[in-house]
């Protein structure tokens, strides 16, 4: 009967699909441009940035470092620093299942899509928010002497202690509650899914430390029983959980599926074989289940079995779901957008691995609704053009002490896809204060860029996406403030020099560099220059140096560590203990030898044949030599494929 069902609504659903998307007269001024919207829906990530690298690694330069306290939270009697990572939402708490899930997304839309990432020239830009995701999973695993895990942490601050407070993020530096896993609260469904998002950084840039913490994060699922997180997710402000996942079989299966397609471990697909097949009773592993934050087991079954099948009936099981009504596919009130970017991903996925396009013609109108076609011109992604939303639910980009207190100094979110329409009819209330329609997330975010590198690959080049670059112009009229860009040339410019727009499959390259100006979040002559040359923090910085190597610290005797750090005109990346990097690949910058990013070649890594090798744009290789790539000691053989780790 199942079977049968499945069919009937197979037919139906081919039927609509395949109907030429309507235009709506009203909005027929609308861009579709899926290049454009894939670089600016990173930018969000930008926002949401958390730890004492923000002020380096943020494009906006209303972000600054935040929530010092991070770096000493205690756990198991161990002083351990769990700075870094992303705000959840609007508010600041750091959940791990949603951390984990969406970046996750995003390297599956790279692995996927990779090629959308290199002609959009995006691929920096998502390595260094998936670096940063990495990082803070690495933190928040506390290992025990012998290098196994002796407890994860899941969760920093709370919902009755975070959303009390409407504030900026960079004032809140008081140290936070935070929860951890243990032998009665083993988290699987968090632990599992960090394990799968580590999985993701090897497979797609041959992160050696991350696929070792991937597998030590997974050891210990493996060797815990099977239960979801609950400790510290129920809010006694609204009588709910804050997240109530109720599956964590899904999060293991992926994980499982990923750790065998990067290792060939049999360990693994047998794992992913036992709860596929039942043998781990209320897993909740269910690939018909709606692709969101709380379910990813129709991705485990596709990279477990490479059936795509899974992908399809998901989506299928999705789109049936919804109110179609009035034109757009609203599955439920709550961040109905969210939902309507993840059915479209995983039908273009279905479709790209079937060869079919039964998806195509669906999404592509479903984005353009999301993008202001509709009759209501409403634009659900901020900054986006001149109809887009403009007050989303976000402490930070408020600039405000309160959710209804509405600041001319506000700050534009640029890239983040709100909560979208109540309904298929489109109903919405552009509101600060409403956290239905105007929610922002990381996991909301994560399925719009996976949605928008499917389209842009669909519509590369048939005319339906105008594909052109963002201009200096998109973000000067959207109200941006950035300290700088990604450019043409696969690195960062100042503010917006780098952006000269262009045909993203087509575009030559372009210059980066410094924009005269105003100094702006950087150290000149040993003074701070904040936001808009702001120079009220007094302490000055200057080098130092021992048998070590080179630091930078100031008068209050504050230095950078983990993060780059822009010094006379020249950007620096300090290592965990503070120490200027030289002579090595960090993020895909080459630093010289005076520790100054200054080449202009971008490296990365590939793979061929099961090999890894390491290249840059230039067409440079390593070859017959050790490099030290992101902290870690690599040697290349005479063919150039690296033989041997160091650490």
């Amino acid at each position: 009967m199942r079977k049968f069902l499945s069919l009937v609504l197979s037919v139906a659903l081919a039927a609509s699909l395949f109907a030429v998307p309507k235009i709506d007269t009203k909005a027929a001024a609308i861009e579709v441009n899926f290049a454009k919207l894939l670089q600016e829906s990173l930018y969000f990530y930008d926002a949401n940035m958390c730890g004492q690298d923000v002020a380096s690694r943020s494009a906006f330069s209303w972000r600054g470092n935040c929530h010092a306290g991070d770096q000493t939270v205690s756990v198991n009697g161990k002083t351990v620093n769990v700075s870094g990572g992303f705000h959840d939402a609007g508010d600041h708490l750091k959940y791990g299942l949603t951390e984990a899930y969406s970046a996750s997304v995003l390297g599956i839309a790279y692995l996927e899509y990779p090629g959308s990432f290199n002609d959009t020239y995006s691929t920096a830009h998502l390595k260094t928010i998936l670096n940063h995701f990495t990082e803070y999973f690495e933190r928040c695993t506390v290992l025990n002497d012998d290098g196994s895990v002796n407890a994860f942490v899941y969760m920093v601050s709370d919902g009755p202690e975070d959303h009390s407070k409407w504030s900026s993020p960079e004032s809140q530096n008081d140290v936070r509650h935070v929860y951890y896993t243990s032998d009665s609260n083993p988290a699987t469904d968090v632990v599992s899914e960090t394990a799968a998002a580590l999985a993701l950084q090897y497979i797609n840039f041959g992160d050696a430390t991350a696929l070792d913490y991937s597998k030590k994060l997974f050891n210990y699922a493996m060797t815990h029983s099977g239960v979801c997180a609950k400790d510290g997710l129920w809010d006694n402000s609204t009588g709910n959980y804050l997240y109530d996942s109720q599956s964590w079989g899904d999060d293991y299966g992926l994980a499982a599926a990923l750790l065998y397609k990067a290792t060939g471990d049999g360990t693994y697909i047998n794992e992913f074989n036992n709860v596929k097949n039942g043998s781990y009773q209320n897993s909740g592993y269910n690939v018909w289940s709606w692709f969101s934050w709380d379910n990813v087991s129709a991705f485990a079954e596709y990279y477990g079995t490479n059936d795509a099948s899974a992908l399809y009936n998901c989506a299928n099981n999705m789109y049936n779901g919804m109110d179609k009504s009035g034109g757009y596919g609203c599955l439920l009130q709550w961040g109905s957008a969210r939902y309507n970017c993840n059915t479209q991903f995983l039908g273009l996925v279905s479709d790209k691995a079937q060869g079919k396009e039964e998806w195509k013609n669906w999404s592509t109108g479903q984005m353009a609704y999301l993008l202001g076609d509709n009759s209501k011109n409403q634009c659900y992604v901020v900054g986006y053009n001149g109809y887009s939303a403009k007050y989303p639910h976000h402490r930070a980009a408020s600039a405000s002490g309160d959710a209804n207190q509405y600041s001319d100094n506000r700050h534009t979110l640029l890239g983040a896809l709100v909560g979208g329409p109540k309904n298929s009819n489109g109903d919405y209330t552009d509101s600060q204060g409403d956290y239905q329609c105007n929610e922002v997330a990381i996991d909301y975010n994560a399925g719009l860029v996976a949605a928008a590198a499917a389209l842009y690959s669909v519509h590369k080049s048939d005319g339906v996406s105008t594909n052109t670059l963002m201009t200096a112009a998109d973000v000067n009229s959207a109200g941006c403030e950035l300290r700088f860009t990604y450019n043409t040339s696969g690195g960062i410019s100042e503010g917006t020099s780098g952006l000269e727009g262009g045909s993203a499959a087509n575009s030559s390259g372009g210059g980066s560099g410094s924009a005269a100006g105003t100094p702006n979040n950087e150290w000149l002559n040993g003074q701070w220059y904040g936001a808009n040359g702001d120079t009220s923090y007094a302490p000055k910085g200057s080098w130092h140096v021992n048998s070590t190597g080179w630091w930078f610290q100031d008068e209050s005797g504050w230095y950078p560590w983990s993060q780059w750090v822009k010094i006379d005109g020249k950007w620096y990346y300090f290592d965990y203990y503070g120490y200027m990097v030289s002579n090595a690949w960090q993020d895909g910058y080459w630093l010289s030898g005076s520790g100054a990013w200054e080449y202009a070649g971008i490296g990365s890594w590939h793979s061929q044949g099961g090999s890894w090798w390491y290249g840059d744009t230039t067409g440079w290789y390593a070859q017959n030599c050790w490099q030290k790539i992101n902290g870690i000691w690599y040697y290349f053989d005479g063919s150039g494929y690296m033989v041997q780790v160091y650490e």
